[in-house]
């Protein structure tokens, strides 16, 4: 009964298994000892691969200058100034005074109402004054800065010509020196070479001069005396002792 198994041939499910497919043979269903096996060849094939190289870029240093204010009420100072002293002065009590009577509102209430009313706009007034200013002085500021802004540009501008101009006269200066040596050598050279002449034909001279005193034997004479050498070494003998 155990060894019928082997006799049937396998099953749909088991030549899929035998088929050793792990794309399809991942998943919930998984045998956890090839999975393990699986994920650890990942993950060393993972740290393998070097990271990334991140090159530090530094970020552009924008200079941050004074914003314009949004919102500004585009009203004429004049203007703004007029209704401001109409609402300050006693007209105003006269307006509330003026004001006609409304259906199911008392004579305070009316008032009330209008003086109400006014102070919003004195509020309103006050506040298109205030940003007015406001932009005059943020305009004012955004103009310092720009000025000084382009000041230093200016003064690094100048900082670097000044560092550039004194980097190529160090250069002329060097090359100066480059070329008044080359030539101090090429003179100290010459000179060399001529004192050197001056002896060698000093040299010259006298070796003519002594060559000229000197008494030299024909090659006829030397092979004589040597012949004759050969043949009586006695003689030659007595010759050098005589001598």
């Amino acid at each position: 009964a155990n060894t019928a198994r082997f006799l049937k041939p396998p099953g749909f499910f088991k030549r899929h298994r035998l088929r050793e497919k792990p794309r399809l043979l991942t998943g919930p269903f998984e045998n956890p000892v090839r999975r393990f096996v699986r994920l650890r060849e990942k993950a060393r094939i993972f740290c393998d691969i070097p990271p990334p190289r991140r090159i530090p870029i530094p970020k552009p240093s924008v200079p941050k200058l004074a914003q314009r204010v949004e919102g500004v009420p585009r009203v004429s100072p004049e203007v703004l100034e007029r209704r401001l002293a109409f609402l300050l002065s006693h007209k105003a009590a006269e307006q509330q005074l003026c004001e006609p009577m409304k259906p199911r509102c008392s004579p305070g209430l009316v008032e009330r109402l209008v003086w109400m009313r006014q102070l919003t706009e004195v509020r309103r007034i006050y506040r298109a004054q205030y940003l007015q200013k406001l932009e005059e002085v943020m305009e004012e500021e955004q103009h310092r800065q720009v000025e000084e802004l382009r000041s230093d540009r200016e003064q690094k501008r100048m900082r670097r010509e000044a560092y550039r101009q004194r980097l190529f006269e160090d250069r002329k200066r060097r090359a100066i020196l480059r070329d008044r040596l080359r030539v101090d050598k090429k003179l100290s050279e010459v000179i060399a070479r001529t004192s050197v002449a001056k002896v060698k034909r000093r040299r010259v001279k006298f070796l003519q001069k002594l060559s000229g005193k000197a008494k030299f034997m024909s090659t006829e004479e030397s092979e004589q005396n040597v012949l004759y050498g050969a043949v009586n070494p006695t003689a030659g003998g007595q010759e050098g002792a005589d001598r």
